[in-house]
């Protein structure tokens, strides 16, 4: 599923995901094709098709993409560090000779680089965009004031992202309690161990949410 991705939304080819698994996948470059057919047999599309088969028929029907091209005046795209080769060049497509395109996104917090999404893309906007301006939204208004500080000095340190200064919102929380760091050996006991104490203390199970870097860390199931 993921060499289906890099080759569809990473516009990489076929042979060169097959030879960068390195014998794990052998015989996906013939696989490919008969994949896309066998799709294509059954009038059906996955996600990454729609985005990959709208590509070819644009490029290969000049009056298709002409009317795409007229029925899209600007676009508006959300969430934009999260796009890839595909849909950068889908977005080009559509936007024609004028790429009236506003975007918005957050390049902290690129997400999908194994299908080629890079935050490079909103760094270097005017690249893609000749003539686009930057409008940096630097207030958050959501994560107390201790979280807002932790987040932007530990971001700062990223290497590839747009220069702005995040700051709290005039009402937001400024308890230093808000935040606070534990280093312990059995993440997933002292996290049950602080659920349990909130609900405690009156919390209720749904004021209460939970986050984790993967699934491994978050079985925390009905025996604790």
């Amino acid at each position: 599923v993921g060499a289906l991705a890099q080759v569809r939304l990473g516009l990489h080819s076929p042979e060169s995901i097959e030879e960068a698994y390195r014998g794990e996948l052998k015989g996906f470059a013939d696989f490919f094709p008969k994949y896309r057919q066998h799709l294509a047999d059954r009038s059906q599309v996955d996600f990454d098709e729609q985005i990959y088969l709208a590509i070819e028929v644009m490029l290969r029907n000049p009056r298709v993409r002409l009317a795409a091209e007229q029925r899209s005046e600007v676009l508006l795209v959300d969430e934009f560090q999260d796009l890839n080769p595909a849909h950068m060049l889908l977005l080009r497509l559509l936007a024609g000779p004028s790429l009236s395109i506003f975007a918005v996104g957050d390049d902290d917090q690129t997400i999908y680089g194994f299908s080629g999404a890079t935050p490079e893309w909103l760094v270097a906007f005017e690249n893609h965009v000749p003539e686009a301006v930057h409008h940096a939204l630097e207030v958050n208004y959501r994560c107390p004031a201790p979280v807002v500080t932790s987040a932007f000095n530990l971001l700062s340190r990223n290497r590839v992202r747009v220069h702005k200064v995040i700051r709290s919102g005039p009402e937001n929380v400024v308890d230093s309690t808000s935040l606070t760091i534990a280093k312990v050996s059995d993440q997933v006991q002292y996290t049950t161990d602080r659920v349990r104490l909130l609900i405690e203390g009156g919390a209720k199970p749904r004021e209460i949410a939970v986050l984790s870097r993967d699934r491994k860390s978050t079985r925390l199931n009905s025996s604790h």
